[in-house]
């Protein structure tokens, strides 16, 4: 099973994928993250930027696959560099329960490769970024419509310091909008593959909310620090509280879709 997060440089998405690696981890899934970022910014989550090596670099029960991606040709439109790359890599990604992928933010061959290696697709949405949230569901559901109609969307996950209300209403109006986008006979192909989507604000945003927080976004592993920061998220019963909720919506959004 492997969930690609939106392609739209949203502010946390490599964040929530922590917290999702972190919570499924806990309870006893094994996960893998692919970091295709060429900063590998969600490794440094894991671990120390001197410690992280291109392969598999491990945290308890959660393997980050640190991949080279800018060594491998982007002169053609190719969307099966991915998988080559795994193979070259021999990593089998039937061994793991979960699979996230995470990527420079942005359109391009990088993460429409992500889209069609995956069977699930999430986003993330916040106030400074409502654009770039509206053009990346846009680019999905293009996808979703003339390259790869298995992919599913879970719907999007808001971080929010105030006012999430206005951003649910936000996201729910730029999946809309892209829809409008799309060949009339594709529309309702592509509504299919929205987690329940019924026309309405209901579904389209997760009930848990990921409040901006220095303890939730102080999360890179630097060379003072003894634990790596992901770490400590799980001592603290508020933040234990949001990551089990969050993992009880994912988990039943994958049964779901």
């Amino acid at each position: 099973m492997i969930i690609t997060f939106a392609p739209l440089p949203s502010y946390g998405k490599s964040h929530v994928i922590s917290f999702l690696a972190i919570g499924l981890s806990k309870r006893g899934k094994k996960v893998l993250i692919i970091d295709l970022d060429p900063k590998l910014f969600i490794t440094s989550f894991f671990v120390k930027q001197r410690n992280i090596y291109s392969g598999i670099n491990s945290f308890q029960d959660i393997d980050i696959v640190s991949l080279p991606f800018f060594e491998y040709s982007f002169s053609t439109l190719n969307y099966n560099i991915l998988s080559k790359m795994m193979q070259d890599t021999k990593i089998n990604t039937s061994n793991y329960d979960f699979v996230f992928i995470d990527f420079k933010p942005g359109v391009s061959i990088v993460s429409m490769n992500a889209a069609s290696f995956s069977n699930f697709i999430l986003s993330t949405i916040s106030t400074a970024k409502i654009k770039e949230f509206r053009e990346g569901v846009q680019s999905i559901f293009q996808w979703m419509s003339y390259f790869n109609l298995d992919l599913k969307y879970l719907g999007n996950i808001i971080i929010a310091e105030t006012k999430p209300e206005e951003l649910a209403q936000q996201a729910y109006l730029g999946i809309i909008d892209a829809l409008k986008l799309l060949p009339d006979e594709k529309i309702n192909e592509v509504k299919k593959r929205i987690y329940p989507f019924d026309g309405t604000l209901d579904f389209v945003n997760f009930n848990t909310i990921i409040p901006v927080r220095r303890d939730l976004n102080d999360l890179k592993f630097t060379d003072k620090r003894k634990y790596p920061p992901v770490y400590r998220l799980l001592n603290y019963e508020r933040t234990r509280s949001i990551i089990n909720n969050l993992v009880d919506e994912f988990l039943n959004r994958i049964n779901m879709a």
